[in-house]
């Protein structure tokens, strides 16, 4: 599977704390955790104090942390995957493009 995105804004994050490789990041440099705020999506991995490039605006591929329908609502689990929004009545800000076949893969 083709892993493309269009980036239509990138930050540069300092990382507060550890960060993989296509995972949501918040605003303060961490990997998101469960339900967290996001800023962006993570286009490398960072070991603390180290800058990495955050996709902000435009499509990103993200790691899945399971699998879900086209179109679906998304938000961090653990992880910092994409999971299926599970809260109504809160803001998201993700909405996924292709369907991952399962757990893992890109998104």
């Amino acid at each position: 599977m083709s892993q493309q995105s269009i980036s239509l804004l990138a930050l540069a994050v300092m990382a507060t704390a550890a960060i993989a490789a296509q995972r949501f990041v918040t605003p303060a440099g961490a990997q998101a955790g469960a339900g967290a705020n996001t800023l962006g999506v993570s286009r490398t991995a960072a070991a603390i104090g180290e800058r990495v490039s955050t996709d902000v605006i435009g499509t990103a591929v993200v790691q899945s942390g399971g699998a879900f329908a086209a179109g679906a609502s998304l938000q961090s689990d653990a992880n910092g995957k994409a999971i299926t929004w599970a809260v109504l009545g809160q803001r998201w800000l993700w909405r996924l493009l292709r369907r991952p076949t399962s757990s893992s893969k890109y998104c």
